[in-house]
Order: structure tokens, then C-alpha cells, then sequence
């Protein structure tokens, strides 16, 4: 069976159920301008998610998503690194 069938097997299952999940709702994904500013310049400067998050008393998943969503602006020109710390030397 190829992808796109699996694909659409799997989603008639899960209407069917009426199961939905919303993914990062537990997440605050709201920045200030300033903070969202600081966080792109840290991440420029080659400091890691998990230091940043640290630094700024915020859950690294949300660095993350304030960092791609500064990519997705084109904002961001350094590749976006591991989320592990110590994944990475650091």
C-alpha cells in the first residue's frame, strides 16, 4: 500500500472517532516584540535553544517556535540547532 493511501486510511479512522488533539496547546507561544528580538539575536550570537530558554525562564519548545517562527519571516540565518543541551558541545 503506498503513503497516500496509508495516509487517507489513517484519516478516515481518526474522523470516524472524533478524536482531535490540538498540538502545542499547552505551549505559550506569546512573545513581546523585545523578547522575540532578543531571543533572534542570542540565537545569531550561536547560543543553543536550551541556553536561551534558560536565560529567559521560558520552556525551550517555546524558543523553538519563536525561532521558527523568526525563520519562517526571514529573520533567521543561522540554522536553528539541537534542542538537547550538551547534544552539541555547549
Amino acid at each position: 500500500m503506498n503513503l497516500a493511501r496509508k495516509i487517507k486510511r489513517r484519516m478516515k479512522e481518526c474522523r470516524s472517532r472524533d478524536n482531535i488533539i490540538y498540538c502545542l496547546q499547552d505551549m505559550d507561544e506569546v512573545f513581546s516584540s523585545h523578547l522575540l528580538e532578543a531571543i533572534t539575536d542570542l540565537h545569531e550570537e550561536g547560543y543553543q535553544v536550551h541556553t536561551i530558554a534558560n536565560a529567559i525562564n521560558r520552556d525551550p519548545d517555546e524558543v523553538f517556535i519563536a525561532l521558527f517562527h523568526q525563520a519562517r519571516q526571514g529573520k533567521i540565518t543561522r540554522a536553528i540547532g539541537c534542542l538537547f543541551p550538551g547534544s552539541e558541545g555547549e
